[in-house]
């Protein structure tokens, strides 16, 4: 009997986020209320996230909302991208870290592979740290079990790869 596959990973596509990047940086050599500021946005060391920059509060809170609006607008999930850092004052400057998350945590992949052990019996779901693998006989269960997971874990930046 043939058996079908695929993978689950919490990944996003760098080249989608470095198109975010260039539209923000954009968005803030236009806009008006940060022309001509210290406001900024940088990648971080090995374009593992961005450094916002700003003179006050206001200008931190405007490029986060525009990354979120461009994240909006790509059909990205939010959630690759930590908001939760606190800023930091140094030398009458904030800055603000944002770090994209690229794998799961344990807790994410145990509810995860939970989830998909009690509502497809039939399934095999493998572990393997930072993915599940997922084996069935049939390509409709395997359809089923993506469309569930996207609506159940829609806080997780799922990618479902490797269909075999």
């Amino acid at each position: 009997m043939t058996q079908y596959s695929f993978d689950i990973q919490s990944q996003y596509n760098l080249a989608e986020i470095n198109n975010l990047y260039m539209d923000v940086n954009r968005q803030i050599n236009n806009r008006y209320d940060l022309k001509n500021s210290s406001a900024n946005l940088e990648w971080l060391d090995n374009k593992v996230g961005f450094k916002l920059t700003g003179d006050n509060d206001f200008q931190i809170n405007s490029i986060e909302d525009l990354i979120r609006k461009k994240l909006a607008l790509r059909n990205l999930n939010q959630n690759i991208i930590d908001f939760s850092q606190p800023v930091e004052v140094f030398n009458f400057k904030i800055t603000k870290k944002l770090t994209l998350k690229q794998t799961f945590n344990k807790e994410e992949i145990n509810l995860l592979s939970k989830f998909i052990k009690n509502n497809f019996k039939k399934v095999k779901v493998i572990n393997q740290t930072d993915s599940l693998k997922i084996i069935s006989n049939s390509k409709n269960e395997l359809q089923d079990i993506i469309t569930l997971s996207k609506q159940k874990f829609n806080y997780l930046p799922l990618r479902f790869t490797n269909f075999k």
